[in-house]
C-alpha cells in the first residue's frame, strides 16, 4: 500500500511538471489556478514583410517560441495582417467575434498588456510589449500590417504590392504606436509580436505534493489504526 501511494506521489509531480511548462514557463502575478489568460512576447529574431501568406508569420513566430523550452507548450500566432486575413482574427481577438475568448494578455516579464480581446483594439495597451521571448529589452520596429484596431492596414497590409507593410515601433511611450507607426520598406529586416493560445493557469508542484503527501499519510495513518484495532 505505502509502494502504491509513493508511486501515485511521483505521478503528481510529473503530471505537475508537465502542467507548468504547459503554461510557458509563466503563470502572471494574480494569476490564481484554474484562471485564464494569454502571454505575448516580441521576437528576438527578425524577418521583412514580403509575403502575403500569413502562416509565413505564424511559422515564423512559432519557431522564435521554440528556442525557449516551455514556450512550445501552447500555441502562437503573429499579431499581423495581411491584405485577407486581419490581426484580431489571426490571433482569435476580435472583440465582434463571440467565438473568439477574451482573456487577460500578459507580457512574459509578467507585466499586463490588456485586460482582454477589446482592450487589445482600442487604440491603446497598458504596457508595450517589448520583452522577447529571451526576456531581453527589444527596440526598434516591428512588422504589423495592421490599424491601432487589429484591422489590416489598407495601404500597408504584410505582403503588399507596393512593397510597403505598416509596422508598429518599440518601446514607445506613445502605446497605440505599438502596433499602428507607419509604412516601411517591406524588404527590411524588423521583429514580430507573438501572442499565445489560450492558457489555463495550474497549480505549483509544491502544491499537488502537499495534497500527496496528505493522502499518503492519511493512508499510512488508517491502515496503523487498522493494525492495532
Amino acid at each position: 500500500m505505502l509502494l502504491k501511494n509513493l508511486k501515485y506521489v511521483v505521478a503528481l509531480l510529473v503530471l505537475a511538471s508537465s502542467s507548468v511548462a504547459s503554461a510557458g514557463l509563466l503563470v502572471p502575478p494574480g494569476v490564481l489556478p484554474g484562471q485564464q489568460y494569454r502571454l505575448a512576447f516580441v521576437t528576438s529574431g527578425t524577418t521583412n514583410a514580403t509575403s502575403a501568406d500569413i502562416a509565413t508569420y505564424n511559422n515564423f513566430v512559432t519557431a522564435q517560441a521554440g528556442l525557449v523550452p516551455g514556450l512550445n507548450e501552447t500555441t502562437w500566432k503573429a499579431i499581423g495582417s495581411t491584405s485577407t486575413v486581419s490581426a484580431r482574427d489571426n490571433t482569435g481577438t476580435n472583440p465582434t467575434n463571440v467565438n473568439h475568448t477574451s482573456v487577460p494578455i500578459y507580457s512574459l516579464n509578467g507585466s499586463q498588456i490588456a485586460t482582454g480581446n477589446a482592450d487589445l483594439w482600442d487604440f491603446t495597451i497598458l504596457n508595450t510589449i517589448s520583452v522577447d521571448q529571451t526576456l531581453a529589452t527589444r527596440t526598434g520596429f516591428v512588422w504589423t500590417g495592421s490599424f491601432s484596431n487589429g484591422t489590416a492596414s489598407g495601404p500597408f497590409p504584410l505582403g503588399s504590392t507596393n512593397n510597403f507593410a505598416n509596422a508598429g515601433q518599440l518601446g514607445t511611450l506613445t502605446v497605440h504606436q505599438w502596433v499602428n507607426w507607419g509604412g516601411r520598406s517591406a524588404t527590411q529586416q524588423n521583429h514580430m509580436y507573438a501572442l499565445s493560445g489560450v492558457i489555463t493557469a495550474v497549480p505549483e508542484p509544491s502544491s499537488l505534493l502537499l495534497v500527496g503527501l496528505v493522502g499518503l499519510g492519511t493512508c499510512g495513518w488508517s491502515r496503523r489504526r487498522k493494525l492495532n484495532s
